[in-house]
């Protein structure tokens, strides 16, 4: 009896020691891999470092030493849309009403600085309303839509500016600075219509004061000269006809800036 007493306790220290030992082991590897992770780390840090150090002593050309200091400037933008004392544009646009017609035209405009933080624009449109083809089959029936004839617009509008900065594009430094705005409209416009006779199928339609409401997005150009997009929504202040109540106009044009 003792002696299978002292080979059970033999074999269960037996037991304990190898179990002792594996832990002992991976103890052992798990230090070794955090000592070698430690380690791998330690060496990206040091040649991290060193390109910082490389990139920091690369030489800086001219043009982005400039373009660093304008930045850190006071005004940092190489063309300043609020230093303009007038500019003078000229618009193409399309008139989107509800009929089968084609409205175009072409305006010239004044923009006047503000404050050197609000704009007023005045000019004159010219609206050429013509016929297509399927006014034109229209015509071959006993019915007609509600249009506006051929007109001259003179314009009145007031613009806050929403958001305005500059980017870089990938035609830098030849192109390297371009001032972007975001402008906010509301206006009114005084139509003088055409005396010309009624096209096929038109029944026209003629509202003497218009108001309009609009967003320009507008890109900054070297020799200050600068390129825009307009988005109005037109509304007559008198009561609108059921089948014309309101229309929009989408357009595109130049502008040259005097400082």
């Amino acid at each position: 009896m003792a002696t299978l007493q002292r080979k059970f306790n033999i074999s269960k220290l037996s037991k304990i020691s190898i179990i002792t030992k594996d832990i002992f082991n991976n103890f052992i590897n798990i230090n070794k891999i955090n000592f070698e992770f430690t380690i791998y780390l330690f060496i990206c840090v040091i040649i991290f470092q060193s390109l910082s150090v490389t990139v920091a002593a690369a030489p800086v050309s001219s043009f982005d030493l400039v373009n660093e200091v304008i930045v850190q400037s006071e005004n940092p933008r190489l063309y300043d849309l609020n230093l303009e004392k007038f500019g003078f544009e000229l618009t193409k646009y399309s008139v989107n009403e509800k009929n089968n017609f084609e409205s175009n035209g072409i305006s010239l405009g004044l923009r006047t600085n503000l404050s050197a933080k609000y704009f007023l624009y005045t000019g004159i449109r010219s609206t050429s309303v013509t016929s297509t083809t399927s006014s034109d089959s229209l015509s071959l029936t006993p019915f007609n839509q509600a249009a506006q004839p051929s007109r001259k617009e003179l314009y009145f509008q007031f613009g806050i500016p929403i958001i305005a900065g500059r980017s870089f594009t990938i035609l830098s430094p030849w192109m390297s600075d371009w001032e972007h705005l975001i402008l906010a409209k509301i206006g009114l416009h005084y139509n003088l219509y055409d005396k010309k006779g009624v096209l096929p199928a038109q029944r026209p339609i003629k509202y003497q004061f218009v108001s309009e409401v609009g967003l320009r997005l507008q890109f900054s150009l070297p020799k200050s000269l600068s390129v825009f997009v307009d988005y109005d929504y037109q509304y007559p202040l008198k009561k609108p006809d059921q089948d014309l109540k309101s229309w929009t106009i989408l357009g595109g044009g130049i502008a040259w800036s005097i400082f």
